[in-house]
């Protein structure tokens, strides 16, 4: 498979173990999105990747939502670059 998944299991990078994501990468010159496209059909009929549009006066609400759950610059970006980002929205955002 062109397409492989990873989780980072090792606490090398501290960021990406808060981030508790998913990581892909891929061997071939082609984006993810066209490489599902290109690759399944219709006629499979089971979903395979899927892509969110979110309208942006939706941020502010959606921002303060992720940061009651604790998802937030300073969860994400441990260190004085997620403390400055938490801070500025902080500031911006009321209720944040």
């Amino acid at each position: 498979m062109p397409i492989s998944f990873t989780e980072p299991y090792t606490d090398d990078n501290q960021r990406l173990l808060n981030q508790s994501g998913l990581f892909t990468s891929t061997d071939i010159n082609i984006e993810i999105e066209d490489w599902v496209r290109n690759n399944f059909t219709e006629k499979n009929k089971k979903l395979v990747i899927l892509k969110l549009h979110i309208d942006n006066d939706l941020r502010p609400k959606i921002l303060k939502q992720l940061n009651w759950m604790n998802i937030n610059y300073l969860t994400l970006f441990p260190g004085i670059f997620g403390a400055a980002k938490h801070a500025n929205l902080k500031c911006t955002i009321e209720g944040y």
